[in-house]
């Protein structure tokens, strides 16, 4: 055999021994790893969001130890009284990252995050997206409002908030309904929006009607609005009507007078009888003598007989 052929021959079997023996140590190492178990806790039937973890919800199963993940159980009462934080599927190992934080209550409240709050919105089919809109879901929200100018309606809308959750479609806090399909038809859809959202969800829901359009997940688009939609957001507002002016102080009428003259000889008394009960008195060449009525009632001369007036 001549040394030019033999050089290639030589190279392959050293290249196929080195294969085989690479081969030979991955295998041990994997019967080796096979070999180290651990019991895990398993979830042994399906367990919804935010829901209590009862222990027949668990059961334990062992495992290589390469495959258990990070954070997993190993005993079931460290899960007692801890909530999911989302749908966990059967035989699926339970870890940290799958429950809300120790101490939270069953409900809407272990899908609230830190900083946010849950606000419910009524919807429609076709303000709901037909429905499609589920727990999870990322939608914008806008807001259409009706305004009545000289006599002319002129309808405005405009999109106020975007990219937000939705924690809960009526009272289901699952994808899909107990039916099993993902459509979801209800009256209310809670959102979880940001402390200084609330009011301006609020504003919009009050004063005119909530749309929601449905995003896809792969869009992660952050908040675009500008000034246009808070100046939007003030024609919401209630618009408060001027106070109608003061009515104009009308003076009270001047009191009737009825005069009565009485001549003694060539004296002459005239009397002045008002409506309001007073009486004045003057006599020709004598002084003048006022009765007031707030005092008696009656005039100074008690021989003197006060007429009634008709009115």
């Amino acid at each position: 055999m001549k040394a030019k052929s033999f050089i290639p021959l030589a190279v392959g079997l050293g290249v196929g021994f080195m294969a085989i023996r690479m081969g030979r140590d991955m295998l041990q190492r994997a019967s080796g790893s096979q070999g180290s178990t651990s019991s895990v806790v398993v979830s042994s039937a399906e367990i919804g969001a935010a829901a209590f973890l009862a222990d027949s919800m668990l059961t334990m199963q062992k495992a290589p130890g390469s495959l258990i993940p990070h954070g997993a159980f190993t005993d079931r009462k460290a899960l007692a009284g801890r909530v999911t934080a989302a749908m966990i599927p059967p035989g699926v190992m339970i870890t940290e990252s799958m429950l809300a934080p120790p101490g939270t209550q069953p409900g809407l409240s272990s899908r609230i995050p830190d900083g946010y709050r849950a606000v419910a919105v009524k919807v429609d089919e076709a303000s709901s997206v037909g429905g499609f809109i589920t727990p999870g879901s990322y939608v914008d929200v806008s807001a259409v409002l009706t305004e009545r100018l000289n006599n002319q309606e002129r309808t405005n809308s405009r999109i106020i908030l975007q990219n937000v959750k939705v924690g809960a479609v009526g009272q289901s806090l699952n994808s899909t309904g107990p039916d099993g399909k993902s459509v979801q038809l209800s009256r209310s859809v809670t959102l979880l929006v940001k402390p200084e959202d609330v009011p301006r969800l609020q504003m919009a829901a009050s004063r005119g009607q909530v749309h929601l359009a449905m995003r896809n997940g792969r869009d992660d688009t952050g908040e675009r609005i500008a000034a246009g939609a808070k100046s939007f957001l003030e024609g919401l507002r209630p618009r408060h009507k001027a106070p109608p002016p003061p009515k104009p102080k009308i003076a009270p009428p001047a009191p009737e007078q009825h005069i009565v003259e009485v001549y003694r000889g060539t004296v002459m008394e005239r009397l002045v009888f008002t409506s309001n009960g007073e009486v004045h008195r003057t006599t020709e060449g004598g002084r003048p003598g006022d009765v007031a009525a707030g005092e008696s009632g009656k005039p100074v001369n008690d021989d003197l007989k006060v007429p009634e007036v008709p009115e």
